[in-house]
């Protein structure tokens, strides 16, 4: 490969490497946020310590009732998070039953057991 330097239009030599360099700049391409939960949950602060890592822990909730949640027996409706070490809590006091659920599966319990 032969490298020539390059002339600018001032007749000024440039250097061969950074013209390379800016030949080869990619675009960054804007990346939405990898982190699903972010659309779909939403922080109401900070009130209780974490029991590993004693530091505050986000209170969450969810943003909207989906489906997957009315098609369990229970869910959460609020939680704690630790963003420093991950851990999760769930609360008796959040925990919401679905009767028309439980229903169900006591009957198909019922059925299976027949």
């Amino acid at each position: 490969m032969n490298l020539l330097p390059n002339i600018d239009i001032n007749g000024n030599l440039e250097d061969v490497k950074e013209v390379k360099k800016e030949t080869n700049v990619r675009k960054k391409r804007i990346r939405k946020s990898r982190n699903r939960s972010e659309n779909k949950v939403e922080v109401l602060g900070y009130f209780e310590e974490c029991s590993k890592c004693n530091k505050l822990m986000e209170r969450r909730k969810h943003k909207t009732i989906t489906d997957k949640q009315t098609n369990k027996v229970y869910y959460y409706s609020e939680w704690d998070l630790c963003k420093s070490c991950g851990h999760l809590q769930h609360y008796e006091k959040f925990k919401v039953l679905n009767p028309d659920v439980e229903e169900l599966n006591q009957k198909t319990e019922f059925i299976r057991n027949i």
